[in-house]
């Protein structure tokens, strides 16, 4: 899904600008869409817990980062965001209990774009 791999960060921004409280960053990012997941598909996700898919983001607060049409992992590859600085930087992501650093994603990326 294009942009799906921008939006976390997009709107972490918000928070930082204080437009929006991390609790409700939260719950909107992941409490709210884990618990659709579950009550319709039985995917346990949105929650750090036992029995919960281990799928969360990893971000330093107040490092500037910029996101690169060349970070992006969906198919469109670009993202209307690259001119863009942000406070925040995703250093890597964990899925399914996996670490993946900001160097492994690259890897993938570049897998996906052979």
């Amino acid at each position: 899904m294009p942009q799906a791999d921008t939006a976390g960060q997009v709107y972490l921004e918000l928070v930082t600008e204080r437009h929006m409280r991390l609790f409700d960053y939260i719950q909107k990012g992941s409490t709210w869409p884990g618990q659709v997941l579950e009550e319709r598909l039985e995917i346990k996700k949105g929650r750090i817990e036992k029995g919960y898919d281990a799928d969360f983001s990893l971000i330093t607060l107040d490092k500037s980062s910029r996101i690169k049409g060349e970070d992006i992992m969906s198919k469109c590859g670009w993202t209307p965001y690259e001119k863009m600085f942000f406070s925040n930087t995703v250093e890597g992501v964990i899925i399914g209990g996996v670490a993946y650093t900001q160097e492994a994603l690259r890897g993938l990326r570049q897998g996906l774009n052979k």
